[in-house]
């Protein structure tokens, strides 16, 4: 049963509002999933607060004109199409996608818009395999931490020998009656 007209506007406005708030959105083929394999896909994608959304590429295609990102990118897109939008990480739509890709090759990432550039399906490709927020912290983190735990090291060297020291001459010194 096809929808009415007040159904499609109100999706077209809810994906115009969704990609006007959105960090990235990826595009994605997904045709040949079974329910429960969608179901599982959009549980992974909905714990990294991930939408994801089966659009038709007419209303997608508003939908982009209306945020001003290019329309023509509805055009390059091949076959069924389903969107990811993240509200808060570049990364992981790509990331999450490409890794359920893995286990099911319905899933093929077709392109990407990133911070309102367009990527191509080769630079999603890259873009998931890029770390994510979390790693890149963690590794910004551990970046910053080695070189102070070297200092810390250095600086406590003298009071170590020192104290190495104190010991062996204490050891060497007859206990004196007192």
């Amino acid at each position: 049963m096809s929808k009415t007209r007040q159904e499609k506007e109100a999706v077209l406005s809810d994906l115009t509002d969704k990609l006007k708030r959105m960090k990235a959105v990826v595009f994605t083929k997904y045709f040949g999933l079974t329910v429960k394999d969608v179901t599982r896909l959009r549980n992974q994608l909905r714990t990294e607060k991930i939408d994801f959304h089966v659009v038709k590429k007419t209303i997608l295609r508003r939908a982009l004109q209306a945020v001003d990102l290019d329309p023509g990118i509805v055009d390059a897109l091949t076959g069924e199409v389903a969107v990811a939008l993240s509200f808060e990480d570049e990364v992981m739509p790509a990331k999450l996608l490409q890794t359920f890709a893995k286990d099911h090759p319905a899933v093929v990432l077709l392109g990407a818009v990133v911070s309102g550039q367009l990527l191509s399906q080769t630079e999603t490709k890259a873009l998931a395999a890029l770390p994510g927020r979390q790693a890149l912290r963690a590794k910004l983190v551990w970046t910053l931490h080695a070189p102070l735990r070297g200092t810390v090291t250095v600086l406590s060297g003298p009071v170590r020998g020192l104290m190495t020291l104190l010991q062996a001459l204490s050891s060497k010194q007859p206990a004196s009656a007192g």
